[in-house]
């Protein structure tokens, strides 16, 4: 006799009308308190005026998150999110250089979309430890995944003996020091122009780039 597929583990039921009022109101209020954060900041922001905008009441707001810190972090925790995957490009071994660009260029893109979340994290960091720590975490990551591309893709034979972690950490403060200037400190270099040089620095520090001409094919990267 064939067994049949246990479908418990391959379909998943449509939500009931509970959960899709669950969602659409936890949605509402990330979004109202995004709204509230362009229009008073961080330290004017209050709860009270975010389920005002969210059209809720004040005491929902408290089913979904503990306080405004938690809205918050989350907004930042979703942000990187989608960073990440804007980041990801498909890998070429055959044009490694155009990888980076691809890279860079969606994360200029999508840092430029989240500048209020950007400044948020700027002020938050320096004093409250949580937001402290959701900035060195993803710093952490983003550092990690750039020094697993540089192992994995043989550029550190290329590299004239510079530390694999140590050229990461310098590439990760390269890119995030950069969208700062440009978009939080009033840097007006076009975007395009700021690509270009973040992919430039990069692509002659790991050997993808010499002398102007985009080096020989490397292999790829491992996810």
């Amino acid at each position: 006799m064939t067994s049949r597929p246990d479908l418990s583990l391959t379909e998943q039921p449509p939500p009931t009308g509970q959960q899709r009022r669950t969602e659409a109101t936890r949605r509402a209020l990330l979004a109202a308190a995004r709204t509230v954060l362009n229009e008073h900041g961080y330290a004017r922001a209050t709860v009270a005026q975010i389920a005002r905008v969210a059209g809720r009441a004040h005491g929902t707001f408290y089913l979904y998150f503990e306080n405004k810190e938690d809205i918050y972090s989350l907004l930042l925790e979703n942000m990187w999110t989608d960073l990440k995957e804007q980041s990801r490009s498909v890998w070429r071994r055959d044009t490694p250089l155009e990888s980076v660009r691809v890279t860079v260029a969606r994360y200029v893109s999508g840092f430029a979309d989240n500048v209020d979340l950007w400044l948020l994290l700027d002020q938050m960091s320096a004093t409250n430890p949580r937001f402290t720590r959701l900035r060195d975490d993803y710093r952490r990551q983003f550092v990690r995944k750039i020094e697993r591309g540089i192992e994995s893709s043989g550029a550190r034979a290329r590299m004239d003996g510079m530390q694999p972690g140590i050229v990461a950490e310098l590439l990760a403060g390269m890119v995030d020091e950069a969208c700062t200037a440009r978009f939080l400190r009033g840097r007006s270099w076009p975007q395009d122009v700021l690509v270009d040089h973040i992919v430039t620095v990069w692509g002659r520090t790991v050997g993808y780039l010499s002398n102007g001409v985009p080096a020989g094919p490397v292999a790829a990267p491992e996810e």
